[in-house]
């Protein structure tokens, strides 16, 4: 019998299987090198916070950040698993909340930095245009696909 209604789910069972458990980790990971100031490498982390003092507390708000994105990816995988009605619309919102997570980072700690000196030496930009083009990306290839399968997610 055909469980999905003719639909090929290979997308789904890869995001609902692999894709959000594997971004909670890495979310998890990363938020423990924000919280440890890893992100700066191990010998010039304390320089870092030596000098631009206010970093230390926006790398801890961007870890308490990280750890609530990865809370919210196995949400969002409990929601799509279970053909929830709003599980799409959940994970587009997961895609898009971490592109503005990532941008509002970026500014703050560019701000912070050009006080000082050059921002450039701390602040990849490509990186955060990279993975806000990758959200956009994300967000548009799954709500194409989910649009195509939404007679399947009609669980309240």
């Amino acid at each position: 019998m055909d469980n999905y209604n003719g639909h090929p789910m290979n997308w789904y069972k890869f995001l609902i299987y692999f894709a959000l458990f594997a971004s909670a980790v890495l979310n998890g990971l990363s938020a423990i090198s924000y919280f440890t100031g890893g992100i700066y490498g191990s010998t010039s982390k304390d320089l870092v916070y030596r000098v631009f003092g206010n970093l230390k507390f926006v790398d801890i708000m961007m870890g308490v950040l990280l750890l609530a994105m990865a809370a919210f990816a196995i949400y969002v995988r409990m929601q799509l698993a279970g053909f929830k009605v709003s599980g799409p619309k959940m994970l587009y919102i997961l895609y898009g909340a971490s592109a503005v997570i990532q941008v509002i980072y970026t500014i703050i700690v560019y701000v912070t930095i050009s006080k000082y000196g050059n921002p450039g030496e701390l602040i990849n930009l490509s990186t955060t245009f990279s993975s806000v083009a990758i959200s956009i990306v994300m967000i548009v290839v799954n709500k194409i696909y989910f649009d195509k399968r939404k007679d399947l997610f009609v669980n309240p």
